[in-house]
């Protein structure tokens, strides 16, 4: 078979995963080289119990066998949950398919793994022979899963040829999840009052954050606690001190299992299992000097910079602002068309569940809408309607516990992240459209039953009301409600006393998001706008535009007046901060412009003024950050 006749899926779970967006970086790569086309499914973490990301699987019934002639398995990662016996049963479906799976093992499936056994082994050695320690914790992944189960023999193997005793007090389950770093500390220190001199966790992510929390208690890192991970992750390297690891070749990993499998279905040969081996990192985190320096056989040629990186997420945090408030799928596609150009993606297509089989196309900058297609072809003309070869990803659209639909991507390597990002967005947003359309479908008719039902219709034009001029999540006026209720303030007015418009911005949003989750995240705007109403006059109209920003109305007021008030917003930040559950850091960057009666500046205007005051002020502060780093993580 010819390589462009190709087409192999990569089942993942999501790419909001460092390790999954690295695996299928290096799959990309392949494909691209070799000339064949492949679809990423992001089908989530198998039956997983995390809130609402269980939903992804759904998105499973996609898969057509009939258009695929590979599949490759992220199998270490949709097994997390379910281990590896029970997870064995998945891949049953689709066994007449040529497959290769990652870091999972079974004489009945080809796979590519790395010794996980020996990498650990070599880790915890390292802190016994070195560092000379004798009470290491561990933070294990999930009992039952492969990976997990063999880096945990490696620890108790290591303890075992040094001549230390096991002692399971020291063990706790973390199930590869970034906050059981912080519970497993919880329970080590607070709940069996353990003393340990080093902690090793199955992956990088759990150590990072036991790290942080350890350095919350007051320990220092490595002198009081030598502390090791495991993956090799980029946040690894960055993490203060720098972490000692095991590298794990993710990159390479994906790469080789479509190398692989493509050589094996053009040529027809066996597939051999592969053992990668990982590579000790060593840096400061267990007592060593950093000298290690990265070098891998395999280098990925699409790696970005962090000033475009930055520049992308600008253009997601524009395409946010854009879509709050926004309650039209005309004007959310529109929206939508826009970004995609920003991101150089040619080829986007949004379909909607009809039923359990059929779907209708919604959106596509490539093609026409409204047909009525079987779902398992993804888009309305089949697969056969892309240009080979091409990659493709695929990734669920869903609102809770409410599946809507899907949409298919171009799939390049730099922008992974950021179509997470968009299917975020996209879910709640199309959500919101159809609450407005039944809304505004429900006050039509209670309307030809006016005489009947008048008191059930003016409610749901109350609500309707509320959803065009207010925020969901703070109470607080949207960007429509506050250009409304301040023009209308400056004609009560009639121009004769000052006004100020204020622009004030949470600092450092997405350092929370990604450290803590979104729903810290949530908890920062909320906080954030319980102070600022607080902390201004009952006059001051208040509003939150949408994402982290916030605006202000002030009417007679000087700007020593508004001084005083941010520094009382301050204190109440500080006395927040001191008390704050969530362990993240919590302020806010501002900036004012003034008018008055003599020399009146219209409302736009003022708001400009102000916009362009706040990232002055921002820009103040990130100098100062940079020649004074700051903590963000507590």
């Amino acid at each position: 078979m010819d390589s462009n006749e190709i087409t192999l899926a990569l089942l993942i779970d999501e790419m909001y995963n460092e390790y999954t967006r690295t695996l299928t970086q290096g799959a990309i790569k392949a494909a691209k080289e070799l000339g064949v086309s492949i679809i990423i499914y992001g089908v989530g973490a198998l039956e997983s119990p995390l809130k609402f990301s269980g939903m992804r699987n759904s998105s499973i019934s996609l898969i057509n066998p009939d258009d695929l002639q590979g599949i490759i398995y992220s199998s270490a990662s949709l097994s997390n949950f379910i281990g590896k016996e029970k997870y064995l049963k998945f891949p049953e479906k689709y066994r007449q398919i040529p497959s290769i799976h990652i870091g999972i093992e079974n004489p009945d499936l080809v796979s590519i793994n790395i010794d996980n056994m020996k990498a650990m082994y070599d880790l915890v050695s390292h802190m016994i022979k070195v560092h000379g320690k004798k009470n290491i914790a561990y933070i294990n992944g999930k009992t039952g899963v492969q990976e997990s189960d063999e880096r945990f023999a490696g620890f108790r193997k290591a303890l075992h040829d040094n001549g230390i005793e096991f002692d399971e007090r020291l063990v706790y389950d973390g199930f590869f999840l970034r906050n059981r770093g912080i519970l497993a500390i919880e329970e080590f220190l607070d709940k069996r009052n353990l003393k340990f001199d080093a902690l090793v966790a199955a992956n990088d992510h759990m150590a990072i954050y036991a790290m942080n929390e350890l350095q919350n208690r007051g320990f220092n890192i490595p002198d009081d606690i030598s502390v090791a991970g495991f993956d090799n992750l980029i946040s690894a390297k960055s993490c203060f001190p720098p972490l000692t690891t095991v590298n794990q070749p993710v990159y390479e990993l994906g790469y080789n299992a479509v190398k692989n499998l493509v050589l094996s279905i053009v040529t027809g040969s066996k597939i051999d299992n592969i053992s990668m081996p990982g590579r000790l990192v060593i840096r400061e985190s267990c007592g060593c000097l950093n000298n290690y320096e990265d070098a891998s056989g395999i280098k990925n040629s699409e790696e970005i910079s962090s000033s475009l990186l930055e520049e992308m997420y600008t253009t997601i945090h524009v395409m946010t602002r854009s879509i709050i408030g926004t309650f039209e799928e005309t004007e959310l596609f529109s929206v939508l068309d826009e970004t995609l150009k920003n991101f150089r993606i040619k080829e986007f297509s949004i379909a909607k569940y009809i039923d359990s089989k059929n779907s209708i196309s919604v959106f596509s900058n490539y093609s026409g809408i409204g047909s009525v297609f079987p779902s398992k072809q993804l888009v309305e003309n089949k697969i056969e309607s892309f240009m080979r070869p091409f990659c493709k990803i695929l990734l669920p659209l869903y609102y809770r516990n409410e599946k809507i639909g899907f949409f298919v991507s171009d799939a390049r390597t730099d922008t992974l992240s950021i179509l997470e990002i968009i299917r975020d967005h996209l879910s709640g947003s199309i959500k919101g459209t159809y609450l407005v359309r039944e809304l505004k479908k429900h006050a039509e008719n209670l309307e030809m039953q006016v005489n009947k039902r008048t008191e059930e219709l003016k409610e749901a034009n109350k609500k309707l009301e509320e959803l065009s001029y207010k925020d969901e999540l703070t109470g607080l006026l949207n960007r429509r409600g506050f250009l409304s209720a301040a023009e209308r303030q400056i004609r009560f007015l009639k121009r004769n006393k000052n006004i100020l418009i204020v622009y004030i911005d949470l600092d450092d949003l997405k350092v929370i998001n990604d450290s803590h989750g979104h729903a810290a995240g949530d908890v920062a705007i909320k906080v954030m706008a319980e102070i600022l109403v607080k902390a201004f006059r009952e006059t001051d109209i208040i509003a939150r535009p949408g994402g982290d920003e916030f605006t202000i109305l002030m009417t007679d007021c000087s700007m020593e007046d508004y001084m005083t008030i941010c520094r009382r917003a301050n204190q109440m930040v500080d006395e927040y901060n001191s008390s704050n559950m969530y362990k993240f850091t919590l302020s806010f960057s501002s900036g004012a412009a003034p008018s008055d009666p003599k020399n009146f500046i219209s409302l736009e205007e003022l708001i400009k003024e102000a916009d362009s005051n706040l990232y002055e002020e921002k820009k103040r502060k990130k100098t100062a950050r940079i020649k004074k780093p700051q903590n963000y993580l507590k």
